[in-house]
C-alpha cells in the first residue's frame, strides 16, 4: 500500500553549488519534512530537479518512477503548477 503524507515542492534559482540530492535532503531535514512526506526541489535557472522521500514513505520503485516521469514532462514544458 502506498502511504505518503504531504507532497511539498520548492522552486529556487539553483542549489547553491550542492548536488540535487544533498540540497533536497538538507532542506527536508531543516523543514522537518521527514516521516511520510515527499519533497520535490526544482532549480529553475539550472533546470535541475529531484525528489526526497521521507523514511516512512511506502512507494514502490515503479511508483517513484511514475512520479519522476510526470515531473519531467511538466517541467520540460515549464508547466510549474503541474510538476
Amino acid at each position: 500500500s502506498s502511504k505518503a503524507g504531504n507532497f511539498n515542492a520548492v522552486f529556487v534559482d539553483d542549489f547553491s553549488g550542492m548536488s540535487t540530492a544533498t540540497w533536497c535532503e538538507q532542506t527536508m531535514r531543516e523543514s522537518s519534512l521527514l516521516g511520510r512526506n515527499v519533497l520535490m526541489v526544482v532549480a529553475v535557472k539550472t533546470r535541475d530537479y529531484g525528489f526526497c522521500f521521507g523514511n516512512e514513505v511506502e512507494l514502490s520503485s515503479s511508483q517513484k518512477s511514475s512520479i519522476d516521469q510526470a515531473a519531467v514532462s511538466a517541467l520540460s514544458n515549464e508547466n510549474w503548477a503541474e510538476a
